[in-house]
């Protein structure tokens, strides 16, 4: 009788602890809806705001900067680069 009764309990433990773990997954995944045209548009004019303004070249390699700190750095690094401003 006790036998019967730890299974019992047991089981019932890992019934609840399964559901609980299933509830918190399911809790946590999201409904993923396609964005609005309106959106989209709103999210690129921030993109393209926010886009780098300086343009660093070499032979084998072009760098987009946001900064003159970071301009500064890189001419450091590679003092035959060439520079854009847009």
């Amino acid at each position: 009788m006790y036998n019967f009764l730890v299974k019992m309990l047991y089981n019932i433990n890992f019934y609840l602890l399964l559901y609980s773990f299933l509830t918190q997954i399911l809790y946590k995944m999201k409904v993923k809806r396609k964005k609005s045209q309106k959106q989209v548009n709103e999210i690129l004019k921030k993109i393209k705001s926010g886009s780098a303004k300086i343009v660093f070249r070499t032979k084998k390699m072009l760098v987009t900067l946001r900064n003159e700190r970071q301009l500064k750095v890189f001419m450091e690094k590679y003092p035959d680069g060439v520079v854009e401003f847009k």
